[in-house]
């Protein structure tokens, strides 16, 4: 102790009647030196906390609101040693009862906790204003049912400080094992999107000054991406499922038909109830069909142009270019695993196949990318290419198919023992 010592502690009167989850005053204790002579004083500094939160003279930081009282025992201590400082200079030290005045007297400025998980609901709110779209938007919004009740099972209360590579690890624990159904987890693309959202929100308080930590820029922070096993069918596999008849079965009709009519356009199941004939145009040698994509509709509002195909328009015209509205997603999907049998597909494809069809079919027919995705709504071909399904074999059949350097007419080469001079 040189010249001035300021302790933070605990009023525990009444000791006997408390346990250690009671909670305490926090007072603080001055002691000084005036002319070789000791003097104390105490006060109260208007903050509290249960007894075995209270370490080292400081609140422990998985508390709530623990930065807040933190930072206000500082400021306390900052002031005691300004007034202190500025005394000595002066060479006129105060009395107890003058210099507890002077403390308590002053406005201290001590910055505001935010409440994180309040915080990410004023984060909701501005997505809904802004218009996300509805799949996202249940993302988000699931998002904070998750931070919610890992919190309260971990036992921690989440600021921005926590979330660090710790809380990375713990809380893809938590993901990876929640059962959102029973005997059923998430996969590593659904956890990876949920962190992606997590990293939005991070950025979003920062954006509005609330998020000064930056650990979620960490490389290790990363968003999981497992590459999905994409399927597609060959155009003589779309033939045979157009060329089923289907005369006696007519719902299971509509699913073919629609699912057809996706393959040929490149439409998501949420965008087939905007094919209707007030869409469709006719143009120079053929129709078109323009419409904005529902994904995307709030966003962008890119507006698609898709050429209708002849075995579109043929099919379109069976209902008067007004086709009845397709069952529920999850039945058109069951009645697309009958219809893959029937057609001798043995590929387990779904309504989102169509769209991957063609893409990849429209690739492999040598359209330039950028044309496809004027179709498709990609906005990236970053994300164009996950949708094509060639593999390594195929795509070097093409690469040597376009260009002659790579085509050699001498078979047999490996079975030989000839050697060039």
């Amino acid at each position: 102790m040189q010249g001035i010592n300021v302790t933070f502690y605990q009023n525990k009167r009444n000791e006997k009647q408390l346990s250690t989850a009671s909670v305490a005053p926090i007072n603080c204790e001055v002691v000084y030196k005036v002319e070789n002579k000791w003097l104390r004083f105490r006060f109260a500094t208007g903050e509290k906390c249960a007894i075995k939160h209270f370490k080292s003279q400081r609140v422990y930081h998985t508390v709530n609101f623990s930065s807040q009282i933190n930072d206000r025992l500082k400021a306390i201590q900052a002031r005691v040693e300004e007034i202190y400082n500025d005394s000595l200079m002066q060479k006129r030290l105060p009395q107890p009862a003058k210099f507890k005045d002077l403390i308590l007297h002053e406005k201290q400025k001590v910055k505001l906790e935010r409440d994180f998980l309040t915080d990410y609901l004023a984060f909701m709110e501005y997505h809904e204003a802004k218009g996300t779209t509805k799949s996202s938007f249940t993302h988000i919004k699931n998002l904070h049912t998750h931070l919610t009740n890992f919190s309260r099972k971990q036992k921690v209360v989440l600021n921005y400080e926590a979330i660090n590579l710790d809380f990375y690890g713990k809380f893809l624990k938590y993901l990876r094992n929640y059962q959102f159904a029973p005997g059923q987890t998430y996969t590593d693309n659904t956890v990876g999107n949920y962190v992606k959202k997590l990293k939005m929100f991070l950025n979003w308080a920062k954006g509005n000054g609330w998020n000064s930590f930056e650990y979620y820029h960490h490389p290790d922070f990363k968003i999981l991406d497992q590459p999905v096993e994409n399927v597609y069918l060959e155009r003589d596999e779309v033939t045979a499922l157009a060329a089923l008849d289907l005369s006696k079965r007519p719902s299971v009709n509509l699913t073919r038909h629609w699912f057809v009519i996706a393959c040929e356009t490149g439409m998501r199941y949420n965008d087939y109830k905007q094919l209707t004939k007030s869409n469709i145009k006719e143009v120079a040698n053929g129709y078109d069909f323009t419409y904005v994509p529902n994904k995307t509709r709030k966003s962008s509002k890119i507006r698609v142009t898709v050429p209708l195909s002849l075995d579109a328009i043929r099919i379109l015209l069976q209902y008067g270019f007004n086709m009845p509205k397709p069952v529920s997603n999850q039945k058109m999907n069951a009645t697309l695993k009958e219809l893959a049998a029937l057609a001798g597909i043995s590929k387990e494809i779904a309504t989102h196949t169509a769209r991957r069809t063609f893409a990849t079919l429209a690739y492999k027919d040598n359209h330039p990318v950028y044309d496809i995705m004027r179709i498709t709504g990609h906005r990236t071909e970053k994300e164009f290419y996950k949708y094509l399904c060639i593999e390594g074999e195929e795509n070097s059949a093409r690469f040597r198919q376009n260009n002659e350097r790579y085509q050699v007419d001498t078979p047999g080469l490996l079975s030989n023992h000839l050697r060039i001079a």
